[in-house]
């Protein structure tokens, strides 16, 4: 990773998945290489992003309240489209998949993660 601190936003309201990205990145967490927020839902990172310019990828669910994923990636591709954001589910279908894709997501995850393959990407957003 680059010098800077890399900030990522987790949206998510499985609050499990909180416990295992600060698990699996403990070291660049502490180490002050990476900071990891989590909101439970879409408009609280929208509101994240409005303050906060120093964002650099969001991973977000697709089954969420208030705003599913696909509605927060149009948002994204038209407020914030120089953010990166993979999308994150339980559901791996080739229909949800082509449809984050189309939408503008740059990758997506299935649960249960492989978090080899989430810090292989990362690394790659970071050193751009």
């Amino acid at each position: 990773m680059s010098s800077k601190q890399f900030h990522i936003v987790v949206v998510d309201d499985e609050q499990a998945i909180e416990m295992l990205f600060k698990a699996f990145f403990d070291a660049e967490i502490s180490s002050e290489e990476m900071k990891i927020s989590y909101v439970e839902v879409a408009s609280k990172c929208l509101d994240i992003l409005e303050n906060d310019d120093s964002v650099g990828l969001i991973l977000s669910d697709i089954n969420m309240p208030e705003m599913n994923g696909f509605e927060f990636l149009d948002i994204m591709k038209e407020k914030h489209p120089h953010i990166p954001v993979f999308m994150i589910s339980a559901y791996g279908s080739k229909d949800y998949i082509d449809k984050a894709m189309e939408k503008g997501a740059k990758g997506f995850f299935v649960k249960p993660f492989d978090f080899d393959e989430i810090k292989d990407k990362i690394e790659e957003i970071a050193k751009v």
